[in-house]
């Protein structure tokens, strides 16, 4: 492992703890489940094939 590259990490950090940066990395991912659990839903709910979804295309009609 580069020692010099977690050592840049570390300064980078600052003044936070490692809870803090857990904390947040656990809150990332929470709403990062949540818009995924929300575009299934939108995924289940359209139907390609439901007349409804989109106008239909008559070439008879004038």
């Amino acid at each position: 492992m580069n020692s010099d590259a977690f050592k840049k990490l570390n300064d980078r950090k600052g003044n936070y703890s490692d809870e803090d940066i857990d904390a947040l990395f656990r809150q990332t991912n929470d709403l990062q489940d949540k818009e995924l659990a929300k575009k299934e839903k939108q995924r289940e709910k359209y139907d390609p094939f439901n007349e409804d979804e989109f106008e239909s295309f008559d070439p008879n009609e004038n």
